[in-house]
């Protein structure tokens, strides 16, 4: 929009910079030219840290080219990838990380940086700290099972549904609505042992995911005001060595209190938190993956791409909005109290919401035929016409009850 001062800029910034070139003859020094700069300037990513120095340890100039091939590979792989499209390799090492420490049985909260734990590049910051990181000598980072294993990891979090069960696709699409991160890395250990013997470990998806899933819907709801990282990641990290050690039951023993407290509590958790509309579609998403069975993971409605965990909006049954005509006696004092009860919301699409908006129950129902939603569904064959508190508590109930037969089912 204003040229003069556009060119003014221009010929201000070429007045103050110098363009330097540098000739270099061997790629070594080039290397080390290239980390020098980088560590007076602006930070590299532990990523191109960890690529200079993998491919400055390569003897041959046939093994730096393959190894410069599979790396550009890895990142497009990367950010062609829906999951990991955010992220860059540097995720994949942090993951084979927690495998190493689970593998040597460290389980303490204080972790070095993912640079200083494959270069020791504070190693003395790291003793002072007692903080665990690989010797040096074993140089982990430059061994080739390294990035052997780290080509895999990155195949796998690129595409996990190419690896999991129906059933463990739909546990593993509720962990992605978690607000956590500590669940990936228990899953990468899982992916771990898998890789390593696919027979012997063919069900362990199935068998730990649901394990991650109600841990982690325990801990949100009992301990969401005292939410602590430190707690989480030493909870995951003895769950990463149980897993290593080939538990595959119990793998959060003595981490909380287990099982499902009472119904009182489970109802007061609803009315005193000021739940995000995210996490209340987590919670609704684990009950409708438990409600059945049946349930679908995606599909298409009305020409749009849905799935239990994403595009799907909460649906008060009873209308968020008062009416001015009477509801059944129901007073608007004693509505409000009930409205935002757990019991009173169901996922539901876009467009059915909308048509939904805010009609009495009888009206609704026609609505509710038309979703993908089991419990939608089943509730649109309701010989009910009205919607009211009995019906509410009963569906709080009702929600307590599942989520309770999981826990005692996971962790009995």
């Amino acid at each position: 929009d204003k040229p003069y001062e556009w060119k003014r800029f221009c010929l201000c910034l070429l007045s103050r910079c110098v363009v330097l070139p540098i000739e270099c003859d061997e790629q070594n020094k080039a290397l080390r030219i290239f980390h020098t700069l980088n560590n007076r300037g602006v930070p590299l990513f532990p990523a191109d840290v960890f690529k200079g120095l993998i491919f400055e340890d390569k003897k041959t100039d046939d093994e730096k080219k393959q190894f410069a091939k599979e790396w550009k590979e890895l990142e497009t792989k990367i950010q062609n990838s829906d999951y990991l499209k955010e992220q860059d390799i540097t995720f994949l090492f942090d993951q084979y990380e927690d495998i190493i420490r689970a593998q040597r049985k460290k389980s303490d909260t204080v972790v070095p940086t993912s640079l200083d734990f494959w270069t020791q590049a504070d190693k003395l910051k790291t003793r002072k700290r007692k903080v665990f990181a690989p010797d040096p000598q074993e140089n982990l980072l430059c061994k080739n099972e390294t990035f052997d294993f780290i080509k895999k990891l990155g195949q796998f979090w690129c595409d996990p549904y190419e690896y999991l069960s129906p059933q463990a696709q739909k546990y593993f699409a509720v962990l992605s609505m978690y607000k956590g991160k500590f669940w990936q890395m228990v899953v990468s250990v899982c992916f771990y042992e898998f890789d390593k013997d696919k027979d012997k470990n063919k069900n362990i998806f199935d068998e730990i995911l649901p394990q991650i899933v109600a841990h982690d819907l325990l801990e949100f709801i009992y301990r969401r005001s005292e939410y602590k990282f430190s707690h989480l990641l030493s909870m995951s990290m003895k769950a990463n060595i149980n897993i290593i050690e080939g538990k595959r039951k119990n793998i959060f023993e003595k981490s909380i209190d287990l099982k499902m407290h009472s119904l009182n509590n489970f109802i007061h958790f609803f009315k005193i938190q000021k739940l995000r509309p995210k996490e209340i579609r987590y919670i609704l998403a684990i009950y409708a993956l438990l409600y059945s069975e049946k349930q679908e993971l995606e599909w298409n409605q009305n020409g749009e791409n849905y799935s239990l965990t994403e595009k799907a909006e909460t649906e008060h049954i009873f209308p968020k909005k008062w009416q001015d005509t009477s509801y059944n006696g129901w007073q608007k004092e004693e509505a409000e109290e009930y409205l935002e009860h757990i019991g009173n919301k169901i996922l539901l699409e876009k467009k059915e919401n909308i048509q939904a908006g805010n009609g009495y129950f009888n009206h609704k129902k026609e609505k509710y035929k038309n979703s993908h939603f089991i419990e939608a569904q089943d509730l649109a064959k309701s010989e009910k016409k009205d919607w009211l508190k009995e019906d509410i508590i009963e569906r709080d109930n009702q929600i307590y009850q599942k989520f309770k037969e999981f826990f005692e089912t996971i962790f009995q």
